[in-house]
């Protein structure tokens, strides 16, 4: 007589094999809100908050690109991963972007897997003006000291102009 498998064994193999499968859908990590983008020379310093009732951010990740830009399709983003790691204000600064060009910013929340990108905000990298020291008043003159602002390496000021309006 030749061997044959018990019934209970072939019954486990064949609802092994026809069981259906279920698969859960894994949650989104809700992504920061970009609570501020302010250029500087060269520059755009991104300030976001944390998304509520997230819990093991281990860092947030942030991604540009030229608001003029044709085509902005994912793979067209510059990152920067890890911009902030989990010390210090939520605030990162981009650096060694051209003046007078916008940007598009977005940033997401890092936990055990990447979360969402953020909405996108805007901003344009620009030299900053000068600050006023003082105004001095004096023989029908107004002698004006101004602190020049901080540049970029490679960035320099050739001269200012003052504007005035009687009040």
């Amino acid at each position: 007589m030749g061997r044959r498998l018990p019934l209970v064994v072939t019954c486990a193999l064949l609802c092994l094999v026809l069981a259906p499968v279920r698969i859960e859908a894994q949650t989104t990590v809700a992504a920061p809100t970009i609570d501020s983008v302010t250029p500087g020379d060269g520059r755009l310093t991104v300030a976001w908050t944390a998304p509520a009732g997230v819990t093991g951010i281990t860092a947030y990740d942030l991604r540009y690109i030229r608001s003029d830009a044709a085509d902005k399709a994912d793979v067209n983003w510059t990152e920067a991963e890890d911009v902030w790691t989990g010390s210090g204000d939520l605030e990162y600064t981009l650096t060694g972007l051209d003046n007078g060009v916008g940007y598009d910013v977005q940033m997401r929340t890092v936990t055990t897997t990447d979360g969402a990108w953020s909405g996108t905000s805007t901003g344009m990298p620009q030299i900053p003006e000068p600050t006023i020291a003082s105004i001095v008043a004096g023989g029908g003159a107004l002698t004006l000291f101004w602190t020049a602002p901080t540049l970029a390496s490679g960035t320099t000021i050739s001269s200012y102009d003052v504007r005035y309006i009687e009040s």
